[in-house]
């Protein structure tokens, strides 16, 4: 999906805003703020820059311009852009394989969001029915539900998946179209030299363990098809379902799912640190950004709220310009459930 940022790309600007420990001791106080407040970016830096588009929104502007030669067909990703919604799943888009997307959730299990194909197609639903009666699973608790096709000659090699939804759910593989089961080498276990062949004739339902290691080959001459689904024991609640519009956008990253209607729902900086030199702010503040949903800041301390701020800057605009160069807040715009912050010691020696 789109990345945010990465740690890497950010390194070299953390931390390099910093106060000079030594050049700073025995100038005055105002001196320092004029300097300062224009090393840290016055009036003269250069601004946030506007964020570039990521593979991802380039493939979603091809589809919902591209033409539809069948409603039908559930398949093409034109048609699922345009009156489904469409869904990255970056791997298994690498390997060619084909989706029908129902419902799909975020890695950290707090939205599930439900597809016009599956909310709005009382065909749909009635098909997959039976299954769901069988495992004795309403459709409340499904979180995940797809339609996968697997291309002939194609091998998904030996993985398990991540992911804190993954240990909250069932997975259950339904094979639908399958040519010749014998042609299908299907195989999952606790590790790679340990893994048991399952059968995976149309119609056997089955669950495995995706947190385990597993792997398939389509060793035939035709598409194989699963239906896939995961659900959650009735013991755990869902935080928010939603049902979305044929056409919507979702803004993927590796751990994030938003809409695109929500963007700006939360603004940058999520957090501050206050707290006195030397009493921990930078490991804490190191821990915040292990999280999977923290983008570390352009600069950890960014001196907003102290005597190195620029009072060169005059107007409302400029001072939220300003603030926000030291964080990614153009892309964070877009993924309200991805946070930031910063931390500066010298906010409490300031108060």
């Amino acid at each position: 999906g789109s990345s945010v940022a990465s740690p890497a790309s950010t390194a070299a600007a953390n931390g390099s805003g910093g106060p000079s420990k030594g050049k700073a001791k025995g100038k005055a106080k105002a001196k320092g703020a004029k300097a300062n407040g224009k090393a840290a970016g016055g009036s003269k830096s250069k601004p946030n820059p506007p964020p570039t588009k990521s593979r991802a929104d380039l493939l979603h502007e091809r589809l919902v311009s591209a033409p539809v030669p069948s409603l039908t067909d559930l398949w093409d990703p034109a048609n699922a852009a345009q009156n489904n919604v469409h869904v990255v799943r970056p791997s298994h888009d690498a390997w060619g394989i084909k989706k029908v997307c129902l419902i799909f959730c975020d890695d950290f299990l707090r939205d599930v969001y439900e597809m016009p194909w599956w909310h709005s197609n009382p065909a749909m639903r009635d098909a997959v029915r039976p299954i769901l009666e069988a495992l004795g699973v309403p459709p409340s608790r499904l979180v995940r539900l797809l339609l996968a096709s697997l291309p002939p000659g194609v091998t998904i090699p030996v993985h398990h998946d991540t992911g804190e939804w993954v240990r909250h759910t069932h997975r259950v593989h339904c094979p639908v179209l399958v040519d010749d089961p014998e042609r299908i080498l299907f195989r999952c276990g606790p590790s790679e030299d340990a893994m048991d062949r399952i059968d995976c004739l149309p119609g056997h339902v089955f669950e495995m363990n995706n947190q385990a290691k597993h792997a398939v080959s389509n060793c035939s001459d035709r598409h194989r098809v699963h239906l896939i689904l995961d659900y959650v024991d009735e013991s755990f609640a869902v935080r928010n379902r939603h049902r979305l519009s044929p056409g919507e956008k979702l803004l993927q990253t590796r751990r994030s799912i938003d809409r695109e209607i929500d963007a700006g729902a939360r603004l940058a900086p999520t957090f501050l640190i206050l707290g006195a030199q030397k009493a921990g702010t930078t490991s804490m503040y190191d821990y915040l950004n292990q999280h999977p949903l923290v983008v570390r800041a352009r600069r950890r301390e960014t001196h907003n709220l102290d005597w190195r701020w620029n009072d060169e800057l005059k107007t409302t605009e400029a001072r939220r310009e300003h603030c926000l160069k030291f964080f990614f807040a153009g892309e964070l715009r877009s993924h309200p459930s991805c946070m930031t912050g910063e931390s500066t010691p010298s906010y409490l020696l300031d108060s």
